[in-house]
């Protein structure tokens, strides 16, 4: 059981470690009920590296809580899901000119 100040960020223990498989990550986001507690992740939703599996690699939710008063998290509660995704490794190259027209900045996209 876990209490969250008003306005405050809290890190609710999930009690599980889990090893996702090679080549695979696991993405940490509320279930779509969080918001009715004043609830919402502090970070938007949370990426687990594969390497964070360790027998002290708890996962856990970094919550805020939005409202005026404190919320307590009951052990057992539903309050997030675990998704496992698939990811690629990638390389980067640096360039000085895109080779495409600009589209407006940020926020323009899809304006006309």
């Amino acid at each position: 059981t876990t209490t969250i100040a008003a306005k405050s960020t809290g890190y609710i223990p999930l009690n599980v470690c889990i090893a996702p498989p090679v080549g695979h990550f696991a993405q940490l986001v509320p279930r779509s009920s969080l918001h009715k507690r004043g609830l919402m992740p502090a970070n938007g939703f949370g990426v687990i590296d594969a390497d964070y599996s360790g027998n002290d690699d708890e996962y856990k939710a970094a919550l805020y809580n939005f409202t005026d008063e404190a919320v307590t998290i009951e052990r057992g509660e539903r309050i997030m899901q675990i998704v496992i995704a698939p990811y690629e490794r990638v390389d980067f190259t640096e360039v000085d000119d895109m080779g495409n027209d600009s589209r407006g900045g940020f926020g323009t996209t899809g304006k006309r």
